[in-house]
């Protein structure tokens, strides 16, 4: 009856467990910084878009629309920075990678910084201050194009990585817990064969994520570490591939369609888990 009770507790926690993880859970987090993003960028694309009424109420409504555009971007380079800060444990090339990015994080900060110094500038200036906005806005709307978001990706892409590696270990740990459950129904004298083979499966499922992320983490060196000769390459094989063939290639999968492939897989290997469950119940009636 012992084993019977545990075996229902550690597969039923296997089901309360399932909600959070699959394709959601890795892309929380990008949910809630693209929100951010799409904010920032409405804001300043408006900003600069919008015609000049000659209106008395206009021009501090712009200004606080980009001064909250802005704070929003300081706020959001602030966390990259802690979070880059924060780690730890990394090999020699990505510890340089941290360090450097560290440092280009605090450069944002500091161009975001002057910014917000600009506008207030322009928030107590007795001159066209809707036109000197609007200026501000486009120069900001350029900045964040060129540099902002191309180092922003870059930091999310690392850390979407390195969250999914976690949610893959969670993953190998309830597969170890739902093993060592089958073997002692197996001493029991009950029918494994077929939990057996759907674990194996689950496995095997749990296998390809990790392929997949592997992937993602080799990409995402070959794009920020070596980026130069990595674009040189691709190019090259694009090239030869188009001559052979005289066929349109179909584009590669991103950094963070490889992790969500991963994660997809995770979910994958937790409705195994959960059709396990469900077997073992019938089989313990």
């Amino acid at each position: 009856m012992k084993i019977k009770t545990y075996t229902r507790v550690t597969l039923c926690a296997v089901i309360m467990a399932f909600p959070f993880f699959g394709s959601s859970h890795v892309f929380a987090a990008e949910g809630t910084t693209q929100n951010a993003v799409d904010t920032v960028k409405a804001a300043i694309n408006d900003l600069v878009s919008a015609k000049d009424d000659k209106k008395p109420t206009e021009a501090p409504l712009r200004i606080d629309t980009l001064k909250k555009a802005v704070t929003l971007a300081i706020d959001e380079a602030k966390d990259m920075r802690l979070k880059l800060l924060g780690l730890e444990d990394l090999s020699e090339e990505y510890e340089m990678w941290r360090d450097a990015r560290a440092s280009t994080s605090k450069e944002m900060i500091d161009v975001l910084d002057a910014f917000k110094k600009e506008l207030a500038t322009i928030e107590k200036s007795d001159g066209d201050t809707d036109e000197q906005v609007k200026t501000l806005g486009m120069k900001i709307k350029s900045w964040r194009e060129d540099e902002y978001l191309p180092f922003s990706d870059e930091i999310h892409d690392y850390f979407f990585i390195v969250e999914e590696y976690k949610t893959i270990d969670t993953a190998k740990s309830r597969s170890e817990k739902i093993e060592a459950d089958v073997i002692k129904l197996e001493k029991k004298r009950k029918k494994t064969d077929d939990l057996k083979k759907l674990l194996e499966k689950a496995n095997n499922v749990i296998g390809e994520s990790v392929s997949l992320n592997n992937q993602a983490s080799e990409l995402f060196e070959k794009t920020y570490f070596l980026k130069k000769e990595a674009e040189q390459t691709v190019s090259s094989t694009t090239q030869a591939i188009e001559q052979e063939t005289n066929l349109t290639i179909a584009p590669p999968k991103s950094i963070r369609d490889l992790v969500k492939d991963s994660s997809n897989k995770v979910r994958d290997s937790y409705k195994i888990f959960i059709e396990m469950s469900n077997l073992v119940r019938r089989l313990l009636k």
